[in-house]
Parts: structure tokens; sequence; C-alpha cells
């Protein structure tokens, strides 16, 4: 099976070149683009984003950083305009890294291509590059803020986002004293020139200080940091943002690790519906995030189903499967007012998120219902186990006699960490 981010058959929306380009390179598509829209190989994307950004000025620069980096091929899909992800951030991160070398070190490209770099590195957890790459960045902006024709409204917003984003990956590196270090030059620099770019972080500033406080308070205070990056993420880039999603996706995990699993529930469920509405079901951040939220919320989406049978009166009940049968040849099912029926797994069909083991030539799996094919007769389901943490086959299908109920809990079984 091909990776769904790479076909050989669509054709380059830049070039129009069909399949694989001079190199051997197929077309990727890591956004929300559908259909056959989007596809492009990374050298055309590269060469196109180059063009685009070697004609901006330091006005258009200012403007890009004060949107956080949206608006550049760089870091954005030309036509659905949602980021890119996976590979092909990658790949173009490090393009456009490559395009500026030549440039002096206090040019506003090279600046805000370093800082787009940082970015990307956050997203996939290189907290160390996030870090470095950003320290450059400011040094080379101290060593040429005096330079001839500064511009100070660049110089304003460059700094900006240099603190918020060494403040951000000594966050997630768990380095909260230099947080708390950036977050306060950042305070400061927002006071001093009126701009509030980024809202709300005289409370994050606070909160990573009551981070640093007792033990007993350190949680709390660690989930009070991340709803103020949450809001203040939502303010700048909208709900829509992977950045929102994945910090809403955070907190619900750590209203689990305190205990509080109904304050949980909703932050999961957001974070999982708008990833999965914005990215698209074989996004990897939306795989990660749907394989957390199952497991930790299994409870939310019980054993249920819909009974399929030729008595009329039965045919279409919703059902909730209490056990399997000592022969585990059926299911005792529950109906209606408490009544109970003893079905076979043909005779009812699972609804979707039921946890389910699957028989796949000797080997169990782990997994969740997806959704029924009745015309084929096979379940797609998202297994759990079996499968590495973005892996791209995790959606799979299987004929109704491989599937049968799973009564234990997931977790214990997929060996996928929450």
């Amino acid at each position: 099976m091909s990776s769904p981010y790479e076909s050989t058959t669509d054709s380059c929306w830049i070039c129009l070149v069909e399949g694989a380009d001079d190199q051997g390179q197929p077309c990727m598509r890591n956004c929300a683009c559908r259909g056959d829209s989007g596809w492009a190989h990374v050298g055309c994307l590269a060469s196109f984003a180059k063009a685009g950004a070697d004609v901006m000025e330091v006005d258009d620069f200012t403007e890009l950083l004060a949107n956080c980096m949206s608006g550049t091929v760089y870091s954005e899909c030309h036509t659905c305009k949602h980021p890119y992800h996976g590979d092909l951030q990658l790949s173009l991160a490090h393009a456009w890294m490559d395009a500026v070398a030549d440039l002096d070190d206090g040019a506003p490209q090279r600046l805000v291509a370093m800082l787009n770099f940082a970015e990307v590195s956050l997203h996939n957890d290189a907290c160390d590059v996030a870090v470095q790459t950003s320290g450059d960045v400011r040094r080379a902006l101290l060593s040429n803020i005096r330079g001839a024709g500064a511009d100070p409204e660049f110089v304003i917003q460059c700094q900006t986002a240099t603190f918020a984003m060494l403040m951000r990956a000594s966050i997630a590196s768990g380095d909260l004293e230099k947080a708390c270090k950036y977050a306060g030059q950042l305070k400061s620099l927002q006071e001093k020139t009126g701009h509030h770019s980024l809202n709300g972080i005289g409370k994050i500033f606070s909160m990573i200080e009551g981070r640093m406080a007792p033990e007993k308070d350190q949680e709390q205070s660690e989930l009070s940091i991340m709803m103020e990056m949450h809001e203040s993420v939502v303010e700048m880039k909208g709900k829509d943002s992977l950045d929102a999603i994945k910090i809403a996706a955070q907190i619900g995990t750590e209203l689990v690790n305190l205990r509080r699993h109904e304050e949980s529930y909703p932050w999961h469920k957001e974070a999982h519906d708008r990833a999965k509405r914005v990215f698209g079901e074989n996004n990897p951040e939306y795989i990660d995030i749907k394989r957390k939220f199952l497991l930790m919320h299994s409870t939310h989406g019980p054993r249920k189903g819909t009974l399929v049978t030729t008595d009329r009166k039965l045919n279409g009940v919703d059902i909730t499967i209490l056990r399997a049968t000592k022969d585990g040849k059926k299911y005792i099912v529950e109906y209606g007012e408490g009544q109970k029926l003893k079905v076979s797994a043909t005779q009812f069909v699972w609804a979707a998120d039921a946890p389910v083991n699957v028989n796949d030539d000797g080997q169990v799996f782990c997994g969740y219902i997806d959704s029924f094919d009745s015309k084929a007769n096979v379940y797609r389901v998202f297994l759990m186990s079996g499968v590495e943490e973005h892996d791209q086959y995790c959606f799979v299908k299987y004929p109704r006699h491989k599937i049968s109920a799973l009564f234990v809990d997931p977790s214990v079984l997929s060996g996928v960490g929450s």
C-alpha cells in the first residue's frame, strides 16, 4: 500500500507533470486538500515559494511575523491555506533555510526563515533545535539592530516572535526557569513598545512562576499555563490552528493526570473533532490525537451496536454488548428496557468507536470500529496495536468474522502511551 501523502499518478499543480519529477521524487500532499487538488513536487514548491519570498519587502515579512507565519508557500498550502505537516513541512523548512543561506545575517527573510524552521522543529518535538535556532535569530538580530535601514516595526515583531518561541520551546522541554526568563523578557518588551501580539503574556508569566512554586501546586499551575497558552493561541491563530488543537489535547491529558476525567473529555473531544475536520483522518497529528482520545475515554464510547435480523421488531434496534458466551461464539446483548438477547456476530453491526479485537491470521490486535461497509460486509478498523505511532495504515478493513469484542482496557494491550 502506498503512502497517502505521496502519489505517482496525480499531476503537480505547479509544473503539471504527472507522477514523479526528473529526480524520481513523487508528488506530495501534506495539507487539507482533497481529491486531486494540492499535489506537488517538493522541488516545485520550493522554487515557487522562493520566487514569492524573494520579492517580499520588509513590511511583508513584518506582517508575516504578526500573522504567525501564515501567508507563505514555505509554510502553508497555496490551495487550501492550511499549514503543511509531516515530511513536506520539514522539507520546505529546510529548503527555505538553504535559499537564504547566502543572505546577510540580519536580512529579514533570513531571520523569518530561521524562525519558521524553529517553529517546524518545535512541532516535530525537536525542542533543542527550536531553542538553538531561535537563539541564533536573537543573536543575529541584536548584532544587526543598529545597522543601516533597520526597520523598527520588523525588529519589534521579530523580537516578540523570538521570545515567544524560546518560551514555548523551554516549556515543551521542561526548562521552566528559562521559560519564566523569556516570558518576563517578552512581557517587558510588550510593555515598553505597546505591542501585544501575544495576548495574556502577563498571565502566562505569572503562571510559569506559579509552576515553579512548591511541588503540591506544580501540576495545577502547569494546567493553568496550558489554558492561558490555549487562550492566547486561539486569539492569534484561531481554534482550527494546529497549535490550538495540540494544546487542547495536552490540556485534556493533563486533566486526566489530575484525575479530572469529566473535565478532560470536552478538551479531548474538541481537539479530536477539529483535527479530523481540518486536517483529515490520514494526518499524523489527527491519528495521534484520535489514539489518545479513544484510549482515555473508552468509557464514553461503550460497546454499542445495532441489531441486523429478519425479525422486523428487532431489526435496527440499538444494543449494548454485555459479554461473550462461554464458548465465545455468541454475545449477550441488552436492548430496550433491560431486555437481554443472545446473538451471533452476524446478527448485529458494531457502532463507531467500539473497542474490538482483530484476529489477523493468528495475530490479535486491538482497535476501534471506524465504520461498516454493508455491501462489502467488512469493518473499517482503527488499529491501536501492531502499528507504529504515526503509521499511515492505522485504518484497515477486515471481514466480520475477524472481529470480536474487547472487554478489557484497550490501553493495557495497545502499548500506546497517554
